[in-house]
């Protein structure tokens, strides 16, 4: 099969033109067509009239020689606008002499390079011009030849090579561009999962650090891994503190705890369980115990294995604590409540049935109790109402000036009787001075912690009540000679419904709720409450008020609550 090459041959020298046509007649396996132009400017001419090659892709450019000349530019004669411009078959191969009229040397490949379309250049130059052809092949021809040393076979295995290597450097151009544009795709590409994946860590490590649980995380030998904001805030310890920590490597975990949560961290390690919830008492850095509820999830490596466990941990000790006060309140209340109905109700049932009706002195017994157990069920209804008013903020401290002694005269007067009745005698002593107080809710609570020690106080004894100034405060004191506080009371004695002796709410004496009331008034005045007691001895109760902010506590008359002037009953 014979095949057809177009050559476009640029030689001014007519005889070097004969000669190379000669030549490629000799050729039997190729036909070669050859258009023959003796300038530069002709030359690009040709080739702005030629259909680009299939297999052409747009040149990029070499870079420059540093030697290289500023190009002229070449542009062929604009075609008449009268006639449309003639297509010329695309050339295979550009044979340039870089001696012509119009150009001269490394300037006439350049022109021809930029224009050309990839069309491989072979130069042609004379045995003193090798350098100079030597410089174009450095710039991007395929191959030079010696004019005078060509023959056909020696021509068309150049012009052959310089088409092969053409087309494969053009293929390798094409390679390299599509490589770089699939390099730049994928660098986007990876660009946006890096930053997709920067982002959602970001968000993980923000929810981590900021959730309202704590955050921890543990690796395979339960060394804690990540400590979080949150962890630090409930337990105290800091991260650079925790960090790398087995739970028994410092005081976490509560003793009574500890065999429990061994078992759940076998577990998690064999991968017998993956997740589950415990409610675990935690030590914190200051020595508090919290009630935490702990969610855990464990990661299981290739083998089944625990890989790493992601827990989260919520404080629940104030839940706790208030269910508990919520069970002891209504276990409490249902039986305060229970024992005076029981009475009443029984009292009543019996009254009713009419077996009674011959016996006067049992009904009208029945009658009392029934009525003392009403109002000991009204006692507990209101003091139950009233702690809550004000532990609530929903009763409101009036207060006003008012002086110690005429203070301290009126709760006398109110709890004198009781004092009489039982053989109790009262001492009473104050140094002066005037405080700032709601008096009704004063008078309440001295009446209350008088009466209290008149309850348990013997017949003949004395109970001493007395104020004295200490450092812009007024210390008030009511002290007895009663039966005394055992020591694991003292600190329970102000809650609800603690009494000394389970027979005192027996008896009936008392709700449980007085000192609590007492407590909740001093602290509405911002004082303070307290008890001091010997078993056997007797009891100190204190109480811290703030004095009137007047100067030498002395006050205009209508700012002070004047004892004189009230009405006693």
């Amino acid at each position: 099969m014979i095949t057809v090459l177009n050559i476009l041959l640029v030689e001014d020298n007519p005889g070097d033109i004969r000669l190379l046509q000669e030549i490629l007649r000799e050729v039997k396996t190729t036909r070669c067509q050859i258009t023959p132009v003796m300038t530069l400017a002709a030359a690009i001419e040709q080739l702005s009239l030629t259909t680009p090659h299939p297999s052409h892709t747009p040149h990029t450019s070499h870079t420059p020689h540093p030697q290289a000349p500023t190009l002229p530019r070449y542009a062929p004669a604009p075609p008449s606008p009268q006639a449309p411009t003639p297509t010329l078959p695309h050339f295979d191969i550009i044979l340039v002499d870089l001696s012509l009229p119009d150009s001269q040397g490394i300037d006439s490949f350049l022109a021809l390079r930029d224009r050309s379309q990839n069309i491989p250049i072979v130069v042609l130059t004379g045995s003193d011009d090798q350098n100079l052809a030597i410089l174009a092949m450095q710039q991007g021809a395929q191959d030079y030849l010696i004019k005078g040393q060509v023959d056909s076979n020696l021509l068309l295995r150049s012009i052959r090579y310089a088409i092969e290597r053409e087309r494969t450097e053009t293929a390798l151009r094409q390679a390299k561009i599509e490589l770089e544009q699939r390099v730049i795709e994928r660098t986007c590409d990876l660009q946006q999962t890096q930053d997709s994946l920067h982002d959602a860590l970001q968000k993980v490590n923000f929810h981590f650090e900021n959730s309202p649980l704590a955050a921890i995380e543990w690796d395979r030998d339960f060394r804690v891994s990540r400590w979080s904001a949150t962890a630090e805030r409930i337990f105290g310890w800091s991260s650079s503190q925790i960090l790398g920590k087995r739970p028994d490597d410092w005081k976490f975990v509560v003793e009574e705890d500890a065999a429990r949560i061994a078992q759940v961290m076998s577990r998690f390690i064999t991968g017998s369980e993956t997740s589950n919830v415990t409610i675990n008492r935690n030590y914190c850095q200051d020595g508090t115990i919290v009630n935490c509820e702990w969610y855990n999830s464990v990661l299981l490596d290739e083998n089944g294995r625990m890989e790493s466990v992601f827990s989260l941990a919520l404080d629940v000790t104030h839940r706790h604590q208030v269910e508990k006060m919520k069970n002891e309140f209504i276990s409490i209340v249902s039986h305060e409540l229970r024992t005076p109905l029981t009475s009443i109700y029984g009292s009543l049932k019996l009254l009713d049935s009419g077996l009674l009706m011959q016996e006067p002195e049992k009904e009208k017994r029945l009658l009392t109790i029934a009525v003392d157990s009403t109002d000991r069920l009204m006692r507990l209804v209101n003091d139950i109402l009233d702690i809550e008013r004000i532990e609530s903020g929903t009763v409101k401290m009036v207060k006003a000036v008012c002086e110690v002694s005429e203070l301290m005269s009126k709760v006398v007067d109110e709890i004198e009787p009781l004092a009489d009745s039982a053989g109790i005698k009262l001492s009473i002593s104050n140094s002066g001075g005037n405080v700032w107080v709601d008096i009704d809710r004063m008078i309440q609570t001295f009446t209350n912690l008088i009466g209290n020690a008149i309850k348990f106080s013997p017949r003949g004894s004395t109970i001493w009540f007395t104020a004295s100034k200490q450092a812009g405060q007024m210390l008030f004191q009511v002290r007895d000679r009663g039966r005394g506080i055992p020591p694991d009371k003292l600190a329970t004695i102000f809650e609800r419904f603690q009494q000394v002796d389970a027979s005192d709410a027996r008896s009936g004496e008392g709700t449980g709720l007085g000192l609590a009331i007492c407590r909740s008034i001093v602290e509405q005045h911002g004082g303070h409450l307290w008890v001091e007691s010997v078993l056997g001895e007797g009891s100190t109760f204190s109480c811290i008020l703030a004095r009137s902010p007047a100067n030498n506590d002395s006050q205009p008359a209508n700012y002070l609550w004047n004892y004189s002037t009230q009405q006693k009953n």
